[in-house]
C-alpha cells in the first residue's frame, strides 16, 4: 500500500504516512487488502501438455518404444515401406505432371480411295482398248496405247498409283495421278501433230474416252482422299 499524498510505501495496518503524517483511511486499507486477497487466489490455467496425466505419458512412452523395436528387429520391411512411400508420391507427381498422348488416328480408306481405284480400273482397261483407227482407201487400222511405247509409260503409272492408294498415301497417289494428266496432255498434242494431215481418216476410240475419264477420276479420288481424311482428324480430336 502506498500513501495517496507523497507515494512513499506504507507497512500492513499504518493509520498515518511516516512521511508526511497524512491519515491513511480505513476505506483504502479494505480495497488494498482485498486487491491482495485476490491476487494471491488465482488460479492459472491447466496445461495438459506441460503436465501430463501418467496414464497419458506412459501410454505415448509405450507406443514410442514398440516403434522402436519394430524397427530395429525389420530394418528393411521399413526401408522397403519408406522407398514405396517415395516412389509413390513420385509417381503421382509425375503422371500430374505428363498430359496423355494425343490419340492415334486410324487411316481408315475414304470414298476418295474407292473413287481413285475406280480410276485406275479404267484407266488400265483403256490400254487394251482402241484408242484411235485409221481409215484410207477403205483400208482400217485400229491402235492401242499398250501396242505404243506411251502406253507402258501410262501402265507404270496406273499401277504405282494403285498400289500406293491401297496404303492411303494420299499425298503420292495425287502426285502420280497429276503425272498420269501430264502423260495424257502429252499423247494428246503427239496424236495431233502426227495425224494433223489426216485428220478426217482418223477416228478416236473408246480406249482414249476410258483413259481420260479415268485419269481425271484418279485425280479427283486422290483429292477427296486428302480432304476427308483431314476431316476425320479434326473430328477425332474434338471427340
Amino acid at each position: 500500500m502506498f500513501c495517496k499524498h507523497c507515494g512513499k510505501q506504507l507497512t500492513d495496518g499504518a493509520k498515518f504516512c511516516p512521511d508526511c503524517g497524512t491519515p491513511v483511511s480505513a476505506k483504502a486499507q479494505h480495497t488494498q487488502q482485498h486487491f491482495e486477497a485476490t491476487t494471491s487466489h488465482k488460479q492459472t490455467p491447466y496445461n495438459e501438455a506441460a503436465h501430463p496425466t501418467p496414464h497419458n505419458h506412459e501410454h505415448r512412452t509405450q507406443q514410442t518404444a514398440k516403434t522402436a523395436s519394430h524397427n530395429r528387429t525389420h530394418p528393411t520391411q521399413t526401408i522397403n515401406h519408406t522407398k514405396s512411400s517415395v516412389a509413390g508420391s513420385m509417381n503421382y507427381t509425375a503422371s500430374d505432371m505428363t498430359t496423355d498422348p494425343a490419340p492415334k488416328v486410324r487411316r481408315n480408306f475414304t470414298i476418295g480411295n474407292i473413287v481413285t481405284w475406280i480410276g485406275c480400273f479404267l484407266a488400265f482397261i483403256s490400254m487394251f482398248m482402241t484408242f484411235a483407227t485409221v481409215s484410207i482407201l477403205g483400208f482400217s487400222q485400229t491402235v492401242t496405247l499398250f501396242d505404243t511405247n506411251d502406253g507402258k509409260l501410262f501402265l507404270a503409272v496406273i499401277l504405282a498409283v494403285a498400289v500406293i492408294n491401297f496404303f492411303r498415301i494420299d499425298i503420292i497417289s495425287l502426285i502420280g495421278s497429276c503425272v498420269g494428266v501430264f502423260f495424257l496432255l502429252m499423247e494428246y498434242k503427239d496424236a495431233a501433230d502426227k495425224l494433223q494431215q489426216f485428220s478426217s481418216m482418223v477416228h478416236y476410240g473408246i480406249g482414249r474416252v476410258l483413259l481420260t475419264v479415268g485419269i481425271i477420276l484418279m485425280v479427283l479420288g486422290a483429292v477427296a482422299s486428302i480432304f476427308l481424311r483431314k476431316k476425320n482428324v479434326k473430328l477425332n480430336v474434338l471427340q
